[in-house]
């Protein structure tokens, strides 16, 4: 591809941003997914298509060049992830959608600049779109239902769609158990993988479509490895993406003749490779993995040298290269990022000589200001030159170096692209530094083998080599040491060689006992894992308790924040578990964040934004820096703080995998309050409103739900309208109360919004009503499209405000048949007419079956209204037991329902309302209403109301709680 371009032409009209003032980054808008991925040319160049995702939904979106817009978005559900697509010709695509754990195939037609999709109701899935066959496809189609078993056919597209395999070709062979197929489009074979069960072994086999004789690559037994053959290199060698002898799945040269394992051609970091493409001459294009979910594409530039020095001259200390290119239109498409640079789309047209911006990878991030880093050149104290990154604060300054140190250590590099982490602690005010120490790659096989072993000694020697070369050049007041995985081992053994320079230290899934590695658990004794670990951490010797930073404790002065998942299976959790108890006995300062459910990382941005927060805030209180305060900071300053300390409060509030500590999250949901958070001010209301962890004090909750309305949150405004329509504390007021709640609608249209709203207007009184609008409110269709979650969550709601009409609206029969049919035809109900029967009321009890399996039952223990006389370890609830009956109908053939609700008054004469529930179904067996009761810590009365369908009260009872004397 050999071409020049002369100038960039924004011609999209996007202004490049100035450089700004610096301000705190939000973690919630930079640890996230960008907005479009998976960017690709259409093979008429006439469009781009992408994956875009927003808050409501996921996309295949068709972007014009011609008109420079998004013409047609294919809505793919909220739920549902784009696992890959790829344009089988000029006008139809094929996806491959995850849906419920599923895989779901769709073609997509492009028909006047839309793009609409068609079932593929064949399971199985694209082997390769077959250029030289056009119109042509080849597919693996499951043999049968819930099979791991596929035939393979050549079949036209359209006839794919239909299911009709009749005219198909199908590729003979003698496999009875082919579980995958590969098309390798450089020798023209097929590439299969086989299981034995009797031997339980696995095969790969190959065959030419010219001939169809199959030939074994190789044979392993089952689940030994994973093994996938992707491209033939040459006749013998191939590439294959394995775990073998490595922890994580990469791409690497297999020799068929001799089955020995050669070079790694690429392996990433963190994840898994999924697949990967190689150009015309064999040489590397790209490779896929999955980030949280969602298949990433890395491309690698194969451009001429010419090009790829116009690129780095026009996109001066950035990362410009080619993802895409449709030879017949010389139209190129371009992914351009850098340091201070989180990622753009160009497309460049060769005939012209120009490229013009179409999107940015993180539009909520336009407008920010980043800090570049600064490349540097390092001597070493033996005389090698290694490379190092320096990221600088800018306006906001805590003259705090933190010396980040990488993972790994061997095979990974550091780089100068744009880095989430670095980005988020420099523009907090603390510089980063981060080195390529021997061992890194990119730097020549020989610079990688000289890290093998250096735990502790020559890795550490290179990144204080870095230290003291900027320290020749910049002052720092504090200098803390930071890191995951090696990078939190590296940490700690900084902090404890030198003492004297560092203030603190974070380790994240940290590795501090060497020994440990290797006797951790059953996978970790045998050879072949201590020939894996031999090419990481060296040979195992006793001289590796020598740097064990669980053997050197006493050596570490600085304060330390140990961060782990219990669940890792790399570095083994019991090494920070170890190192805390070893530091907590001897009265070091030690501070620990143990995430439950959670392995060598985080499976979800929450988890990175979380730990960006709790370690930034580490870094500031143990170093006793001084937060900006909020009268000097933006809006978004303000907002990016507050998220911060809102995101620890929930941390301790509502994270199932940290342990809760509601002290904890009242302080720090105050601190993100006065940084202006809107949740944390309504958060803090409810605190108030119920009386947790403060004095009850509902004038106070009032005002910060106020607050917090004013500062935009829809869920504000949607507790003071519910407080004003309800008459809670407030004056009942229903002209303030549909202000407050449209105003949370408008700002937030979700199930919940909605159907409060739609409560609002058919219970309100006179000129507010309108059952009309209420039931539209209601409508469970318009959810359908969001996601299964959003449904479930409507379906949820509009059950329980169907319980708040039915108790409190003053309904005509016309309006009242309106809500009755919404009902029916909403929860398939066919009666709306009972009789309530057979009622057994008061205090019941639960009690297991002595049969093993068989189901418990609720006895009435106390059939009185008085409930104090119970201790805590009974588990009593209050309530009735009922038949539903049909008049003159037999039940089993109806559906029915009622709708029941449960309030407590107390002593004082506050109300509130506990549960809304509509039990709806056919009217056989027994039905129940039981509230469970809990410690009695106030004397209340709880109201049990049941009501039919034409709003008649069917049943009431009143229960008398008093503490236990």
């Amino acid at each position: 591809m050999m071409y020049l371009f002369k100038a960039i032409c924004l011609c999209l009209g996007f202004a490049v941003p100035a450089l700004l003032v610096a301000q705190p980054l939000s973690g919630d808008a930079l640890f996230t997914n960008a907005d479009n991925g998976m960017v690709q040319l259409s093979p008429t160049a006439d469009y781009v298509t992408s994956y875009y995702r927003n808050d409501k939904n996921h996309y295949l979106d068709l972007f014009e060049l011609s008109t420079n817009k998004s013409v047609s978005r294919v809505a793919l559900g909220n739920d549902n992830v784009l696992d890959a697509y790829t344009w089988l010709n000029d006008s139809q695509l094929y996806l491959s959608v995850l849906v419920d754990n599923q895989y779901v195939n769709f073609v997509g037609q492009l028909k006047n600049k839309t793009v609409e999709l068609s079932l593929i109701k064949t399971k199985g899935y694209l082997v390769h779109i077959l250029p030289e066959q056009p119109g042509k496809v080849m597919f693996a189609k499951r043999r049968r239902a819930r099979s791991t078993s596929y035939d393979l056919y050549i079949i036209d597209i359209d006839r794919l769609v239909k299911g009709d395999f009749a005219q198909a070709y199908q590729v003979e062979h003698d496999a009875s158990n082919v579980s995958d197929y590969r098309y390798d489009a450089n020798l023209n074979r097929i590439i299969t993988s086989e299981t034995d069960d009797e031997e339980k072994t696995f095969s790969i086999k190959y065959a030419s479509l010219k001939d169809g004789k199959w030939h074994n690559v190789i044979t392993f037994e089952d689940n030994e490895f994973s093994f996938k053959v992707l491209y033939f290199l040459t006749e013998q060698t191939i590439a294959v993406l394995t775990n073998k002898d490595s922890d994580k799945v990469l791409l690497r040269e297999f020799n068929i003749n001799d089955q020995t394992f050669g070079e790694v051609i690429y392996q990433h970091p963190k994840y898994d490779i999924t697949s990967a493409g190689f150009d015309n001459n064999g040489g590397l294009d790209y490779v896929t993995y999955k980030q949280y979910g969602l298949s990433q594409k890395l491309y690698f530039e194969k451009s001429k040298a010419r090009f790829n020095e116009r690129l780095a001259k026009t996109f001066f200390n950035q990362e410009a290269y080619v993802i895409d290119y449709i030879e017949k239109k010389k139209i190129s498409l371009l992914y351009v990022n850098g340091s201070s640079e989180p990622g753009q789309y160009f497309v460049y047209n060769q005939h012209t000589d120009q490229a013009k911006r179409l999107f940015v990878s993180y539009p909520d991030l336009q407008g920010m200001s980043f800090s570049p880093s600064k490349q540097m050149a390092v001597k070493t104290t033996d005389g090698v030159e290694i490379e190092a990154f320096l990221t600088l604060a800018q306006d906001i300054d805590h003259s705090t170096l933190l010396v980040m140190p990488h993972g790994g250590p061997i095979g990974i590099q550091e780089s100068d692209r744009f880095n989430k982490e670095v980005q988020y602690y420099a523009s907090r005010g603390f510089s980063v530094l981060r080195v390529n120490f021997r061992g890194s790659s990119g730097f020549g096989k020989a610079f990688s083998e000289q890290g093998v072993g250096e735990f502790g000694r020559l890795i550490e020697q290179d990144i204080m080599s870095a230290v003291n070369q900027v320290m020749q050049s910049h002052e720092f007041k504090y200098m803390c040491a930071i890191g995951a995985s090696y990078g939190g081992y590296s940490a700690a053994m900084l902090a404890i060689k030198h003492p004297q320079l560092y203030d603190c230290v974070v380790g994240a899934f940290g590795v501090y006992d060497l020994p440990l590695l290797f006797n951790a658990s059953n996978y970790r004794s045998g050879k072949e894992y201590h020939d894996y670990l031999a090419k990481t951490v060296g040979n195992f010797n006793d001289g590796m308790m020598d740097v064990s930073p669980l053997y050197l404790f006493d050596k570490l002065k600085a304060p330390i924040l140990l961060i782990a998942g219990r669940e890792d299976n790399i570095a083994d959790f019991e090494h920070s578990n170890r190192f805390k108890y070893i530091l907590r006995r001897n009265n070091h300062s030690v501070e620990t964040m143990f995430y439950r459910d959670t392995g060598h990382g985080h499976s979800t941005w929450y988890g990175d934004r979380h730990e960006a927060a709790i370690t930034s805030e580490f870094l500031l209180r143990t170093l006793k820096l001084k937060m900006p305060e909020p009268g000097i900071l933006s809006e978004k300053s303000k907002l990016a703080l507050a998220y911060d300390f809102a995101i620890i409060a929930d941390g301790f509030s509502a994270d199932a995998r940290i342990d809760n500590d509601e002290q904890k999250a009242l302080l720090y949901y105050q601190k993100a309050a006065d940084y202006g958070h809107p949740r944390a001010n309504f958060n803090l209301g409810s605190y108030y409103h119920s009386g947790e962890q403060v004095a009850l004090n509902m004038d106070k909750a009032v005002q910060y739900y106020q607050k917090s309305a004013e500062l935009g949150f829809a869920k504000a405004y949607a507790r003071l309208g519910r407080m004003y329509m309800e008459g809670e504390h407030l004056a009942q007021d229903w002209g303030l109360a549909l202000s407050h709640l449209s105003k949370a609608q408008k700002l937030d249209d979700s199930p919940f919004n909605n159907i409060r709203l739609a409560r609002f207007y058919c219970i309100a009184p006179g000129k507010y009503k309108n059952v009309a609008r209420c039931i539209e409110l209601m409508e469970l269709k318009q959810y359908e499209e969001r996601s299964k979650a959003v449904f479930r969550s409507a379906a949820k709601e509009v059950s329980k405000t169907l319980v708040w009409i039915l108790a409190d609206a003053d309904l005509t029969q016309e309006e009242l048949e309106l809500v009755q049919q919404f009902a029916m035809a909403s929860f398939q109900l066919t009666e709306v007419d009972v009789t309530f029967e057979n009622v057994a009321d008061g205090i019941f009890e639960y009690r297991e079956s002595k049969k093993f399996g068989g189901h418990g039952e609720y006895r009435l223990v106390a059939p009185g209204a008085q409930v104090n006389t119970y201790g805590k370890n009974k588990k009593l609830h209050i309530g009735v037991l009922f038949d539903l009956d049909v008049p003159g109908i037999d039940g089993s053939t109806v559906r029915t329902a009622v709708a029941a609700r449960w309030s407590m008054t107390t002593a004082d004469g506050r109300r509130k309302y506990l549960q809304h529930k509509f039990l709806y179904g056919p009217p056989v067996g027994e039905w129940s209403m039981l509230y469970e009761v809990g410690d009695i810590e106030e004397t209340a009365t709880m109201t049990l109301e049941i009501f039919d369908f034409n709003q008649t009260r069917i049943y009431f009872d009143e229960y008398e709680l008093s503490p236990a004397s």
